[in-house]
């Protein structure tokens, strides 16, 4: 049993610039259509549109046990672990995981309370920044080099190249 990494992709939009609702419900159980399949069913709303409806996608995936990924991964909101450029870079309100597969009826979002909470983390209190110990953001820097981004991705590159090669000179 060697993890491997799989894309789920819910084909679902988010709209840019606006507050939005998501959730995933996980399940790790082979479904009965097919045993060798689990799913992921995602959940958003347009908070920022009066009426914007609840999108449903449900998309089938190939785990159906030992799901552990806590031994191999750390636990990254947002990106994925050891992956340069795929880090989301929005604000959060509020995280909430439950245990448990949650039906829609069950998601804050219709009002229902969940399963029980292993992890519920509000960032709109006084600091906004630390919801729990030991988490940080992961920021890039905010300061303007005024090099283009692709020159300084392909120079800091072909620096490491050099630095990781036996063909560089180190002087002292």
């Amino acid at each position: 049993n060697e993890p491997f990494y799989e894309v789920v992709a819910s084909g679902l939009r988010f709209p840019l610039n606006k507050p939005t609702y998501i959730a995933a419900v996980i399940s790790a159980k082979p479904a009965k259509d097919d045993v060798t399949k689990g799913s992921v069913t995602f959940y958003l709303k347009d908070l920022g549109t009066p009426d914007a409806p609840l999108q449903t996608e449900t998309v089938a995936h190939q785990v159906v046990d030992g799901l552990d990924a806590a031994s191999v991964f750390r636990t990254i909101i947002g990106g994925r672990d050891k992956a340069k450029g795929h880090l989301w870079d929005g604000q959060l309100a509020r995280l909430v995981v439950s245990e448990g597969v949650l039906s829609a009826d069950q998601l804050i979002i219709n009002g229902g309370k969940g399963g029980k909470r292993l992890v519920d983390w509000d960032f709109s209190t006084s600091d906004g920044e630390h919801p729990a110990p030991n988490t940080a953001w992961i920021r890039e820097s905010n300061t303007d080099s005024g090099v283009p981004e692709r020159l300084l991705g392909a120079t800091t590159d072909f620096c490491q190249i050099l630095l990781s090669s036996n063909e560089f000179l180190y002087l002292h």
